[in-house]
């Protein structure tokens, strides 16, 4: 992290720089066993600070990071400075989101929404979020002449097929 944390600051003089991140994060896979518990808590916290201090911006969660449940990922949506981007949500999810995130650079506006493809998740957060053809609302609210871009946790096919189908992106 010293070395990634130094070039970005580097990057940082010279450019305008959006840090974001589209999950599987925190954990090394959905499930965490018992006896690791602790120790896997410890390191997902840690790495979050981490996140904050190279100056993460925006946040997809995947669903690795699921892992310790909604209340882990609430929690750390309350204690960091990034926030968190999905776009897909419903309304019963409850981790302190946005939806969209527009960022003005000279006279250029980023936007960026996210998708996250409920099918990875396990059964009991599925209903947290609308399915992958939710796209076509979220593609409905945006401008062609932002420079809009689709942070995406639904596989590389996915987001192929969306690039090719979407001009806004």
């Amino acid at each position: 992290l010293p070395q990634v944390y130094g070039q970005i600051q580097k990057l940082r003089s010279e450019h305008p720089i959006f840090y974001v991140d589209t999950g599987d994060t925190f954990f090394d896979s959905p499930v965490v066993p018992d006896f690791n518990l602790k120790s896997a808590r410890f390191k997902a916290e840690k790495l979050a600070e981490a996140m904050d201090e190279l100056g993460l911006r925006v946040f997809l969660p995947g669903d690795q990071d699921f892992a310790l449940g909604v209340e882990f990922l609430s929690s750390l949506a309350e204690k960091h400075k990034f926030q968190f981007l999905i776009s897909n949500a419903k309304e019963t999810l409850k981790i302190k989101h946005v939806k969209k995130i527009e960022i003005k650079v000279g006279k250029d506006k980023f936007v960026f929404v996210s998708l996250l493809d409920p099918s990875l998740l396990k059964p009991q957060f599925q209903n947290f979020f609308h399915p992958t053809n939710h796209i076509s609302e979220i593609v409905k609210g945006l401008d062609p002449k932002d420079k809009n871009i689709l942070l995406s946790h639904a596989g590389f096919d996915f987001d192929e097929k969306i690039a090719k189908k979407y001009e806004v992106f």
